[in-house]
């Protein structure tokens, strides 16, 4: 097949001749010598050739290939005369079928219908991702433009997360423990204990005086202690995840725990009854949504949730302000959170705050009746007083992923 408007052109002399529609040339007035010449056309692959003009006549015969991408970005016309077409009522509907490999069939039959509208028929193959279009010519010309358009692969997004949580903790307790037991030791029984300590446990640095005095009736030991504890506690909780996400998908990061808030009961056929307990998760979630746009820039829509669980007190253990259970008689959802869309550049780090919470506790447990007398009740009542401040920051670094 001749070739029209092929480049050729010798290296050494900087002449350039292109072919005319019969794919011919001809170069002329050049000094007899050996020359590299290169012919070359758009959508073809490079020749190269060796012309000894030390003759007087030379003929050179040079076949091009058409690339490969050539192939794949043919004119959409050679293919749809290529493709199965049938006629209704004087019109020419063409039939072509697409592999999807980035969006579902199902979006983009939603797409072409919202667009076309009844002028085109779309079939879906969800187990192979493959989609049939049937249309006139010119309106399955466009579809097939909109189709390559919406399945190019998409970009990723890196994103770098460094998430703090800083708390100060101020807990103070002072008072009397009253402490009931039975069945104790004999050993045990009708003996002063007296117990100074300089660490108060794990709760922190302080100090504790912790003076027993147990008496014996039978079998039955009351024992009552004094506890005078002040504690400090600094945290830094620090958290770097990295996702990798693709352009308009969503990604996730959580840390939580999952309590049982109630029980869920119900009945089958046989009237049998049956209950399950709900669960709930609380902690750290934070969900994260890029999109590329044009430049180098992307949309961040951020979701960030911190969130706890109040605590239902037990009734036999009221000092312990960890103690207790999470129901639904008391085990209510607490939490701080924020949603936000910001604009950054590729390689840009923001920083998010103001996440702030602050608890205070005021618990006191005491002896009936003796815990209400006025002067003496300090001996027979314990305290309890927490105070906690929080604030939570989050930096976000971005970039795409080329």
């Amino acid at each position: 097949m001749a070739l029209k408007n092929a480049k050729v052109e010798l290296k050494d002399l900087n002449k350039v001749v292109y072919t005319d529609s019969s794919g011919n040339f001809i170069i002329d007035n050049i000094p007899k010598d050996v020359y590299v010449c290169k012919i070359s056309k758009k959508g073809y692959e490079e020749r190269g050739e060796i012309i000894d003009t030390v003759k007087s006549i030379n003929v050179l015969n040079v076949d091009l290939k058409e690339n490969q991408n050539n192939y794949q970005n043919k004119d959409t016309s050679d293919d749809l005369s290529n493709s199965n077409f049938y006629e209704i009522d004087g019109k020419f509907y063409y039939t072509k079928t697409f592999s999807l490999f980035n969006v579902s069939p199902d979006e983009v039959s939603r797409i072409l219908h919202e667009t076309f509208g009844d002028n085109i028929k779309v079939s879906t193959l969800n187990k192979v991702n493959k989609l049939v279009v049937s249309a006139e010519r010119d309106i399955l010309e466009n579809a097939i433009s909109i189709i390559e358009d919406i399945d190019k692969n998409p970009k990723q997004v890196k994103i770098t997360s460094q998430i703090l949580d800083i708390s100060n903790n101020l807990f103070e307790e002072l008072g009397f423990d009253w402490v009931y037991k039975q069945n104790v030791e004999s050993q045990e029984r009708n003996s002063l204990t007296a117990i100074i300590l300089g660490k108060a446990g794990l709760n922190g640095v302080g100090s504790t005086v912790n003076i027993v005095r147990q008496f014996n009736n039978k079998s039955d030991i009351l024992s009552t202690g004094i506890n005078l504890l002040e504690a400090t506690n600094d945290l830094v909780v620090s958290s770097v995840p990295t996702l990798m996400i693709a352009s308009g998908e969503e990604g996730e990061f959580k840390v939580t725990e999952e309590v049982i808030v109630g029980i869920k009961s119900h009945r089958d056929d046989k009237k049998d009854r049956y209950s399950e307990p709900v669960f709930k998760e609380a902690g750290l979630i934070m969900k994260v949504k890029p999109i590329i746009k044009d430049n180098d820039y992307i949309i961040l829509e951020i979701s960030l949730e911190l969130s706890d669980f109040k605590f239902k007190r037990n009734v036999l253990n009221l000092k312990d302000i960890n103690s207790g259970t999470y129901n639904s008689e008391g085990g209510s959802k607490v939490g701080r959170g924020l949603t936000t869309k910001v604009r950054v550049k590729n390689g840009d780090t923001i920083l998010l705050g103001g996440l702030k919470k602050s608890i205070q506790q005021n618990i006191e447990s005491k002896i009936p009746i003796l815990g209400d007398i006025p002067i003496i009740s300090f001996f027979f009542k314990n305290t309890t007083k927490k105070n906690e401040n929080s604030d939570m920051y989050i930096k976000l670094k971005v970039e795409i992923d080329e």
